[in-house]
C-alpha cells in the first residue's frame, strides 16, 4: 500500500477466499485484496485493491486495530477489531456491521483479540496476552454469537494465530514482550472439541 510520510502500516492477518486472498492492516481502517487471476495466480505486487473499512468499524487512533480475519462461504468475512475487542461482519465493499457476542450472562469482549478461525458455526479466538481461546456458537447469519467454552493452559506465551488440521487444534506462540532468544511453540490445545 501507498502511505503518507509518517503513516505506518501493520499487514496483519490474511484469509484466502473465492475471491483471492484478503489482508487486514491495522494501522488503518482499510483492507486488501489480491485478487486471483488466470490459474488462480496472485497478481503483481501493485495489482491489489483497496477496500477502505465503511459502516460501523471503529478505527483507533493510533493502535492497532484491524486483526483477525476469516471467510465466510456467502463471500462476506469476519473481522476482528483487537484494539477494542469488537467483531465485525465485512461485506466485500468493505462495509462493516457490529456483530453481537455474549456469554457469562452479558456482552462479551473480544479483549486482546488476535487470529480467529471458523470451524462450521463454531468461531475459535485468539486472546494473545490473555493466554486463552474462546469458542463462539455462531447464528446462521454471523450477526449474533453465544459463548460455548472458554480455553486456558499454562503451555500458551501469548498465542496469536490458530488453525485446525483434521481434528486437532493448535495455536502458535508469539512471546511478545520476551527478550531473545527464544524457542517458539505451535502448541496442540487438547482442550478444544
Amino acid at each position: 500500500p501507498n502511505t503518507a510520510a509518517g503513516e505506518t502500516v501493520f499487514i496483519n492477518d490474511c484469509v484466502i477466499s473465492d475471491a483471492g486472498v484478503y489482508v487486514t492492516n491495522s494501522r488503518k481502517a482499510e483492507m486488501y485484496l489480491l485478487p486471483f487471476g488466470t490459474g488462480n495466480a496472485l497478481p503483481a505486487p501493485n495489482g491489489f485493491t483497496t477496500i477502505p473499512l465503511t459502516g460501523q468499524w471503529e478505527q483507533l487512533g493510533s493502535g492497532n486495530s484491524a486483526n483477525g480475519i476469516e471467510a465466510l462461504p456467502d463471500g462476506n468475512l469476519l473481522v476482528i477489531n483487537g484494539g477494542n475487542g469488537k467483531l465485525f461482519k465485512v461485506m466485500p465493499s468493505g462495509e462493516a456491521m457490529l456483530i453481537s457476542l455474549t456469554g457469562m450472562g452479558a456482552e462479551f469482549a473480544l479483549t486482546n483479540g488476535d487470529g480467529i478461525l471458523l470451524d462450521g458455526m463454531e468461531l475459535y479466538v485468539v486472546h494473545n496476552r490473555l493466554n486463552q481461546v474462546t469458542v463462539f456458537k455462531m447464528a446462521a447469519d454471523f450477526m449474533t454469537g453465544t459463548l460455548h467454552k472458554l480455553v486456558v493452559d499454562d503451555d500458551f506465551k501469548v498465542p496469536t494465530t490458530i488453525a485446525k488440521v483434521e481434528d486437532r487444534f493448535y495455536v502458535v506462540n508469539a512471546r511478545f514482550g520476551e527478550s531473545p532468544p527464544l524457542d517458539y511453540e505451535i502448541v496442540h490445545v487438547t482442550d478444544l472439541p
